[in-house]
């Protein structure tokens, strides 16, 4: 009985919390977000050149290049579901720009 009861009220705080944070990400004004943090990288459009979105091969985790005017980026994706999403959403974002090995 106790674990029931318990169990019905983390699945109702995780689903506030959760409902929480999509408020938030919501009416969050991301250059603000941005500015605050040094870990953000901003990239604008225009300077992108290419996207390579590289395959996940045996032990080594999937990593995406982003080659820019002034740099290039190498960002290694540790969740391979995530980077699953990544492979269907960057390339409807940024379209011919983007390479998927």
């Amino acid at each position: 009985m106790g674990f029931a009861f318990g169990g019905i009220i983390g699945h109702y705080v995780e689903k506030k919390s959760l409902s929480d944070r999509e408020k938030a990400a919501r009416t969050m004004n991301f250059k603000e977000m941005a500015a605050r943090n040094s870990n953000v990288i901003t990239i604008p459009y225009n300077e992108i050149i290419n996207v390579v979105m590289g395959k996940k091969r045996m032990l080594l985790a999937p990593s995406i290049k982003v080659e820019t005017t002034s740099a290039d980026y190498t960002f290694t994706v540790m969740d391979y579901n995530k980077y699953k999403q990544f492979q269907q959403s960057i390339p409807l974002i940024l379209g011919d720009k983007v390479i998927v090995e």
